[in-house]
Parts: structure tokens; C-alpha cells; sequence
């Protein structure tokens, strides 16, 4: 296998594996967030949480499915 082709594998699996670990990521984040003192701004991102992570989770696994669609197109 072609070392591009093991790359934009790897990519589309990396694109899975952030849609599947979202919500912890986020939680993480946000608590780094308040360690650092932006306080205010941790707020914000809790408001903003429930429109924003469905959409992220989407738009990750589009993208691992283009990158697929793209190697698949590439090998042939």
C-alpha cells in the first residue's frame, strides 16, 4: 500500500474516533478552560454545547466518509 493511501486511512479513522468521543473531549476542554481561568468563557461554550456538538459530530463524519470516497476513487 501506498503511504498516502494508509494516510487518508488514518485520517478518516481519526475523523471517527473525535465523532465518537465528542461529548468527553468537549468536557475536558472546557475543564482545561477553567484551570486556565477563562471562566467567562467556559460559560459560554457550556451554552453553546447543545446546538454545537451534533453538528460537529456530523460534519466529522462526513468528512471521514469523503476521505474514503476520495482513496477508494484513488486506487483506481
Amino acid at each position: 500500500m501506498d503511504i498516502t493511501l494508509i494516510f487518508l486511512i488514518a485520517s478518516a479513522c481519526l475523523c471517527v474516533a473525535l465523532a465518537v468521543f465528542a461529548d468527553p473531549l468537549f468536557d475536558g476542554s472546557n475543564e482545561m478552560t477553567r484551570k486556565l481561568g477563562f471562566h467567562r468563557l467556559a460559560d459560554f461554550r457550556n451554552r453553546v454545547r447543545k446546538p454545537l456538538v451534533p453538528v460537529a459530530r456530523i460534519v466529522l463524519v462526513l468528512t471521514a466518509i469523503l476521505i474514503i470516497v476520495l482513496t477508494l476513487r484513488l486506487t483506481r
